[in-house]
């Protein structure tokens, strides 16, 4: 108990738990120790509370928190601590953090997609902005479809070198990639490690990714309400197996936010230029 603001607090194993107070009240608390300099300065005469990192004997470190009191008798000071293993509280409160700030991120992009005085380019940057954070990527960017060609063009990108940008500029069905593989399927892809996916296997593509530090990628097909692509967003991460199923479902509100946008504005050209050509006909 003395030593915890020191170094890492050793907890027994789990089945020993009951046996922690007995064991760590033992240990003297000596009067120089920073520990003791530290308890000093809590105000012992009302209950306090301190998180630490504790590690069981037989468990990987985890995160816990001690609950003591103490007083003057007899002109020894007496504490009583209780150590509390508050790892599930810790990931709940990560999972509520997490959450809000995913509703925070598909609530301000959903708003941006419906501004007039935005340009298709802003709107298109905010897409892979709000893909990045959303995953905790380290890059990300997003292709539009050319049904003339049948090839996906970059028209939004963030944290990638010219050489990156300049191979993966155009892409079409031919070419492997997780891009292209989502593209033939029309279906969401996660690689979770490039090094090891068959995909890779003699191809230049890798060493572009290599060089830009990516480990792995997923990609997102853009869909319109009629079922044709429009697009893909993709985002990169130095982390292997980076994406969980979570970020993937997310991913795929980014896509449907972008894709009706995307539609949206396809629709408002095709009638401008449709009005623009009856107009020069009358």
């Amino acid at each position: 108990l003395w030593a915890l603001w020191d170094a890492p607090f050793p907890l027994p194993a789990r089945s020993a738990v009951p046996r922690l107070l007995r064991r760590v009240c033992a240990q003297p608390l000596a009067a120089q120790t920073p520990s003791a300099r530290r308890l000093s300065a809590f105000p012992l005469q009302r209950p306090f509370a301190h998180p630490l990192r504790a590690r069981y004997v037989d468990a990987a470190a985890t995160s816990a928190e001690i609950n003591a009191n103490g007083a003057d008798f007899g002109g020894e000071r007496l504490i009583m601590g209780i150590v509390r293993d508050i790892t599930e509280r810790k990931k709940a409160e990560k999972q509520t953090a997490d959450d809000l700030k995913s509703m925070t991120i598909l609530q301000r992009l959903g708003v941006q997609t419906t501004q007039q005085n935005k340009t298709m380019e802003e709107i298109l940057n905010e897409v892979v902005e709000s893909a990045i954070n959303i995953t905790d990527s380290d890059k990300g960017n997003l292709q539009l479809f050319d049904p003339e060609t049948n090839t996906l063009r970059i028209a939004a990108s963030r944290g990638y070198n010219q050489d990156f940008l300049e191979y993966f500029a155009i892409m079409d069905k031919k070419l492997s990639a997780a891009c292209t593989i989502s593209l033939k399927t029309l279906e969401q892809v996660f690689i979770p490690d490039i090094c090891t996916h068959s995909i890779f296997a003699d191809n230049p593509a890798l060493d572009i990714l290599l060089a830009e530090n990516i480990s792995s990628v997923q990609s997102t097909p853009l869909i319109s309400s009629t079922g044709q692509v429009l697009g893909m967003i993709s985002t990169h991460s130095a982390k292997t197996n980076k994406y969980s199923e979570r970020e993937l479902r997310l991913m795929k509100l980014i896509a449907r936010l972008s894709a009706d946008f995307i539609e949206r504005k396809q629709n408002e050209i095709a009638i401008r230029k449709q009005t623009a050509l009856l107009n020069s006909v009358n």
